[in-house]
């Protein structure tokens, strides 16, 4: 008989609780059975699965690691919510992680661009969104064509063609023809006070206001998480 599978989720909550977006977050918490940061070593992490019965840790990217050292000696199988790994000024930062972490598999949001980590088992998943805040909401469409989203200031700007492209000529032409064009600007991948409730509603509604939204796959032309 199989050993029922119970996930723990284990990584800096605090941390991802402050990005701009709660959707590396709820996928995780979704995936598994109990969160924690609690345990700052691996001797207290291991305790912790042993006493919740635990058969499998879940762990964020590198930016939110929590322990103390590395989860090389982990009791059970750490699997890794890997983001961005196609993203080539992250790779090699990325796969001396995984390294150093002992990490054996990983879940991935593209089934493309796995070359650099033939090392290890990667299982690819979908996109998410919230669905109890990203809803039609019924506003009046006041906005012809949203322009939202980075347009590269925080990488490059090559990151971004066609929105970069398209942010460079609309408002002209919105001026010319009488259109209704609107930058959403980005708002930063860190908040403070846990202001990420507030961002997500005010995203969503002008999203609602919106008749065209520009979003863009990116130089990969990958789903990303606007689509």
């Amino acid at each position: 008989m199989n050993k029922k599978i119970k996930v723990l989720m284990y990584g800096d909550i605090s941390k991802l609780e402050s990005t701009m977006n709660h959707h590396f977050l709820d996928q995780l918490t979704l995936a598994s059975d109990e969160i924690t940061q609690e345990p700052n070593t691996i001797k207290e992490l291991n305790d912790y699965i042993k006493n919740g019965n635990f058969t499998h840790v879940l762990i964020p990217d590198e930016h939110f690691h929590k322990l103390k050292g590395n989860l090389k000696n982990c009791n059970v199988p750490v699997v890794e919510l890997l983001g961005d790994h196609w993203a080539p000024w992250a790779i090699k930062r990325k796969k001396k992680y995984i390294k150093e972490n002992g990490i054996q598999d990983a879940i991935v949001f593209s089934e493309r661009f796995h070359e650099p980590y033939k090392k290890i088992k990667l299982h690819t998943v979908l996109f998410g969104f919230d669905s109890s805040v990203f809803k039609n909401n019924n506003l009046e469409r006041k906005i012809d064509v949203l322009i939202h989203g980075s347009l590269g200031g925080d990488t490059y700007k090559w990151v971004y063609p066609v929105r970069n492209w398209l942010a460079g000529i609309l408002p002209e032409i919105g001026i010319k023809e009488g259109i209704n064009i609107v930058y959403w600007k980005h708002p930063g991948y860190w908040f403070k006070n846990n202001k990420d409730d507030i961002f997500k509603k005010q995203y969503s509604e002008i999203l609602n206001k919106s008749k065209i939204a520009i979003g863009g796959s990116s130089y990969w032309r990958l789903p990303l998480k606007k689509f």
